[in-house]
């Protein structure tokens, strides 16, 4: 009797492990992807104060590009929703997990834990910065 055999807890948290590394592996792009667009509110919003109207009345702009930020986070939720079937399907991976010895909770569980600490990283580090801006020792007063 092998050791996996002996303890299927071992197994279990073995097969949730590959099974998150492989939605993480699928996840990576659109979440460049939200980086980047996330970045790129921030960065449209500097570029607009900084350097086409200098006045402090304008980082209100910057509180606006993190609530754009977290809508967007928001709106990517539902990508990786589509993408955790359609990357699935086209790979044919579905059909490769069927075969082992997998539950579909333990599936549903694992595309639910990369996505919800993907997207929440992204929507708590916009919301803290939005907060931030509107604290009184922030840049909005």
């Amino acid at each position: 009797m092998s050791d996996a055999e002996s303890n299927p807890a071992v197994s279990n948290w073995q097969i949730m492990r590959a099974l998150i590394a492989k939605d993480w592996r699928f996840f990576r792009v659109p979440m460049i992807a939200l980086l980047i667009t996330g970045t790129g509110c921030y960065t449209v919003a500097a570029v607009a104060i900084f350097f086409l109207h200098p006045d402090p009345r304008e980082y209100e702009l910057l509180c606006h590009s993190s609530v754009l930020a977290i809508n967007l986070t928001g709106l990517l939720a539902s990508v990786l929703g589509g993408m955790a079937i359609a990357v699935e399907r086209s790979e044919r991976t579905a059909d490769f997990v069927g075969l082992l010895p997998v539950s579909r909770s333990q599936i549903v569980l694992s595309k639910w834990l990369v996505s919800i600490f993907m997207l929440g990283a992204c929507a708590v580090i916009n919301a803290v910065i939005a907060l931030w801006l509107r604290s009184p020792g922030g840049f909005i007063s």
